[in-house]
């Protein structure tokens, strides 16, 4: 099965949940007004949120199935293959989220170089993504099982925390912050916030990036989780 065929059928054949990780990451964005690109937009939930909460957002994704969906809530979207060039003109984008995509893709550093390219001055950039060294993972690896059995058998590449960050830099991103996420099996909107041993025990990162500039100015807003 190719992927773009399998991502047509998963959003053709049920409904997309909210990923609590995804959630979590609309906290680190600079406060409204933006305009931002959701980047693997799926069904258009994240994007119908940040609509909501003020910003104008885009999202894009491979499956025509999804874009249907977003267009349907009245969502703006496009198809497009993270493997091609984005379809926006240069520097147009304040922000842009990339949640549970990266791990997705054959050439990350391709799609970055694209996302920096659309991305104004000092715009910012937010992945999450697994982390691939989370102490249960490590175990089961012990056990026998790869890195596929013990996430998801779509995805495609594994990131620990230096990995995650090394690309991250090598596209002329400056790193802001890379947080760590626990949660709570009982109540997945719940968890716990790692400043500390976070390739050890951080199930998910989200990692906050600024278009390489020589100074920093990107603060967090105040309503950060």
């Amino acid at each position: 099965m190719g992927f773009k065929v399998f991502y047509e059928q998963k959003y053709s054949t049920r409904n997309e949940n909210l990923n609590p990780m995804k959630l979590k990451a609309l906290s680190y964005f600079p406060s409204p007004p933006r305009n931002i690109l959701d980047v693997g937009c799926g069904s258009g939930l994240l994007t119908q949120l940040l609509n909501d909460r003020g910003y104008d957002t885009i999202g894009i994704d491979i499956s025509e199935n999804a874009v249907i969906k977003c267009r349907e809530k009245g969502l703006k979207s496009y198809q497009q293959d993270l493997s091609e060039e984005l379809v926006f003109e240069d520097e147009i984008f304040d922000c842009v989220l990339m949640s549970e995509v990266i791990e997705h893709l054959v050439d990350p550093y391709f799609a970055l170089r694209e996302i920096h390219r659309v991305l104004k001055k000092a715009g910012i950039l937010i992945i999450t993504t697994p982390n691939s060294s989370f102490i249960t993972r490590r175990l089961r690896y012990l056990l026998g099982k790869t890195c596929t059995e013990t996430q998801n058998f779509s995805h495609l590449r594994f990131y620990n925390e230096k990995l995650l960050k090394k690309i991250v830099q090598e596209v002329n991103y400056d790193i802001v912050d890379l947080k760590g996420y626990l949660f709570n099996p009982f109540n997945l909107n719940k968890g716990f916030k790692l400043d500390i041993l976070k390739n050890l025990f951080s199930e998910n990162f989200i990692l906050i990036a600024q278009k390489g500039i020589e100074e920093k100015s990107y603060e967090y807003p105040l309503n950060n989780v």
